[in-house]
């Protein structure tokens, strides 16, 4: 991914947002044949660009670890998903983008549901 990223610079040009899904999701799969479903679930908790974005949505909600995991298992794959379509205008694209997007905030609203009187700091 670095190498990817050090040629578009090099060039001139921004990463390109689909590719670099692609490569994330290729560095999960390689990852997923040499550790255990287990490490490689925590690795994706503490490391990934997906559970780090999740972190900062959250920031200033103050998340259990159990709540954090569960929004993390549910928005993961959409947002894999949604990273792949990235920047592209084909419609059937669009039209998908837009359902995971509705899907993903079905999904943050009935998790956090229970916790509505909960404050925000």
């Amino acid at each position: 991914m670095n190498a990817y990223v050090r040629e578009r610079l090099a060039e001139d040009e921004p990463a390109d947002p689909a590719e670099l899904a692609r490569l994330r999701r290729q560095t999960r799969e390689e990852l997923a044949r040499v550790l255990t479903p287990e490490q490689l679930e925590e690795y994706l908790l503490r490391y990934s660009q997906n559970a780090n974005q999740l972190r900062g949505q959250l920031r200033g909600f103050d998340a259990s670890a159990e709540e954090f995991r569960n929004l993390f298992h549910a928005l993961d794959p959409l947002d894999q998903e949604l990273q792949l379509h990235a920047g592209s205008t084909d419609p059937a694209a669009t039209a998908r983008r837009q359902e995971l997007e509705r899907e993903r905030e079905t999904a943050v609203r009935e998790l956090l549901a229970g916790n509505a009187t909960r404050t925000i700091n």
